[in-house]
C-alpha cells in the first residue's frame, strides 16, 4: 500500500504520513455508549484539506486530545477509511505530534 505525503493527493484507502498540517476546525466528542473520546478534526496543508479523527480510550490519551486546539500545526500518520457516519473519506490518525502551540 503506498504512503501519501500531502492531503491533496488522498483519494482512497491508503497510508498517510503528513509532516505539517494545520488544524482548521476541532470538535471533541465524548461517546456515552463506550466511554471513548474522539477528536474530529479538519486539517489543511498547502495542497488541500481532509477530515481526521483521533480516538482516545485511556485517561492519558483523553487528556492529550482535549488539549488540542484549532490553529495548531501537527505532524501525523494514519490510514484513510470511509466514515459511514460522516459519508466521507476520513484519516484515522494513529500517531501525531504538535509542532507549535
Amino acid at each position: 500500500m503506498p504512503t501519501v505525503k500531502v492531503l491533496g493527493k488522498i483519494t482512497k484507502h491508503e497510508r498517510v504520513q503528513i509532516s505539517k498540517a494545520k488544524i482548521t476546525n476541532l470538535e471533541i466528542k465524548e461517546l456515552s455508549n463506550n466511554g471513548n473520546t474522539i477528536a474530529d478534526l479538519m486539517l489543511a496543508d498547502e495542497t488541500g484539506t481532509a477530515r481526521g479523527k483521533i480516538f482516545a480510550t485511556s485517561d492519558e490519551d483523553i487528556k492529550v486530545i482535549k488539549a488540542l486546539k484549532a490553529g495548531q500545526v501537527i505532524a501525523f500518520s494514519g490510514t484513510t477509511e470511509h466514515d459511514g457516519f460522516e459519508h466521507s473519506l476520513t484519516i484515522v490518525i494513529k500517531e501525531y505530534r504538535i509542532l507549535n502551540n
